[in-house]
Protein backbone atom coordinates (compact mmCIF):
# COMPACT_ATOMS: atom_id res chain seq x y z
CA UNK A 1 0.00 0.00 0.00
CA UNK A 2 2.79 2.05 0.79
CA UNK A 3 3.96 2.30 -2.88
CA UNK A 4 1.00 3.21 -3.95
CA UNK A 5 0.82 6.32 -1.56
CA UNK A 6 3.55 7.10 -3.19
CA UNK A 7 2.17 7.10 -6.44
CA UNK A 8 -0.63 9.00 -5.34
CA UNK A 9 1.53 11.96 -4.02
CA UNK A 10 3.41 11.93 -6.53
CA UNK A 11 0.72 12.87 -8.99
CA UNK A 12 1.15 9.20 -10.84
CA UNK A 13 -2.56 8.35 -9.95
CA UNK A 14 -5.73 10.05 -8.21
CA UNK A 15 -7.13 7.48 -6.32
CA UNK A 16 -6.57 4.04 -4.65
CA UNK A 17 -9.02 1.26 -4.68
CA UNK A 18 -8.86 -2.28 -3.41
CA UNK A 19 -10.44 -5.68 -4.52
CA UNK A 20 -12.68 -8.06 -2.06
CA UNK A 21 -11.34 -6.45 1.36
CA UNK A 22 -13.71 -7.65 4.13
CA UNK A 23 -14.52 -5.55 7.58
CA UNK A 24 -11.47 -6.95 8.96
CA UNK A 25 -9.13 -5.95 5.80
CA UNK A 26 -10.46 -2.60 5.94
CA UNK A 27 -9.85 -1.80 9.70
CA UNK A 28 -6.76 -2.82 9.05
CA UNK A 29 -5.71 -0.47 6.27
CA UNK A 30 -7.62 2.44 7.92
CA UNK A 31 -4.76 1.58 10.72
CA UNK A 32 -1.79 0.98 9.33
CA UNK A 33 -1.63 3.52 6.18
CA UNK A 34 -2.38 7.21 5.18
CA UNK A 35 -5.08 6.49 2.39
CA UNK A 36 -8.87 5.94 2.80
CA UNK A 37 -9.35 3.52 -0.24
CA UNK A 38 -11.78 5.28 -2.47
CA UNK A 39 -13.37 2.14 -3.31
CA UNK A 40 -14.08 -1.34 -2.78
CA UNK A 41 -14.61 -4.10 -5.45
CA UNK A 42 -16.47 -6.82 -3.63
CA UNK A 43 -18.67 -9.33 -5.31
CA UNK A 44 -22.12 -8.13 -4.43
CA UNK A 45 -25.40 -9.67 -5.97
CA UNK A 46 -28.79 -10.38 -4.09
CA UNK A 47 -27.76 -13.95 -2.84
CA UNK A 48 -24.19 -12.44 -1.64
CA UNK A 49 -25.02 -9.27 -0.22
CA UNK A 50 -22.01 -8.73 2.45
CA UNK A 51 -23.70 -6.05 4.88
CA UNK A 52 -21.63 -5.44 7.21
CA UNK A 53 -18.99 -4.96 4.46
CA UNK A 54 -21.31 -2.50 2.83
CA UNK A 55 -22.06 -0.60 5.73
CA UNK A 56 -18.50 -0.37 7.07
CA UNK A 57 -17.58 1.15 3.77
CA UNK A 58 -20.27 3.72 3.91
CA UNK A 59 -19.37 4.84 7.11
CA UNK A 60 -16.20 5.48 6.30
CA UNK A 61 -16.61 7.10 2.65
CA UNK A 62 -15.45 4.11 0.60
CA UNK A 63 -17.71 3.13 -2.30
CA UNK A 64 -18.62 -0.07 -2.88
CA UNK A 65 -18.38 -1.48 -6.89
CA UNK A 66 -19.97 -4.93 -6.94
CA UNK A 67 -18.34 -7.48 -9.26
CA UNK A 68 -20.76 -10.23 -10.29
CA UNK A 69 -23.95 -8.22 -10.32
CA UNK A 70 -25.87 -10.91 -12.06
CA UNK A 71 -24.12 -13.79 -9.93
CA UNK A 72 -21.44 -14.63 -12.80
CA UNK A 73 -23.97 -17.18 -13.98
CA UNK A 74 -23.70 -19.31 -10.90
CA UNK A 75 -27.49 -18.27 -9.64
CA UNK A 76 -30.79 -17.77 -11.79
CA UNK A 77 -30.97 -14.43 -10.88
CA UNK A 78 -32.45 -13.25 -14.14
CA UNK A 79 -34.72 -15.87 -13.82
CA UNK A 80 -36.42 -15.06 -10.33
CA UNK A 81 -40.22 -14.30 -10.95
CA UNK A 82 -39.38 -11.82 -8.22
CA UNK A 83 -36.73 -10.36 -10.69
CA UNK A 84 -38.75 -10.52 -13.56
CA UNK A 85 -41.97 -9.22 -12.38
CA UNK A 86 -40.17 -6.17 -11.20
CA UNK A 87 -38.75 -5.96 -14.27
CA UNK A 88 -42.05 -6.39 -16.39
CA UNK A 89 -43.64 -3.48 -14.05
CA UNK A 90 -41.33 -0.58 -15.32
CA UNK A 91 -40.64 -1.64 -18.38
CA UNK A 92 -36.75 -2.83 -17.93
CA UNK A 93 -35.01 -5.48 -18.37
CA UNK A 94 -34.29 -8.25 -15.73
CA UNK A 95 -30.41 -6.97 -15.11
CA UNK A 96 -32.08 -3.52 -13.90
CA UNK A 97 -33.64 -4.06 -10.63
CA UNK A 98 -30.78 -6.69 -9.60
CA UNK A 99 -28.11 -3.98 -10.25
CA UNK A 100 -30.95 -1.30 -9.04
CA UNK A 101 -31.26 -3.45 -5.29
CA UNK A 102 -27.16 -3.30 -4.97
CA UNK A 103 -27.16 0.53 -5.37
CA UNK A 104 -29.59 0.66 -2.66
CA UNK A 105 -33.09 1.32 -4.65
CA UNK A 106 -36.12 0.05 -3.21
Amino acid sequence: MRAFEQMQESGRNRSIGVPDFLVPHLERLLAETRTVSAVDQIELHPYHRQPATVAFAEEHGISIEAWGPLGQGKYPLLELHEVTDAAAAHGVTPATPTTSIERGIP
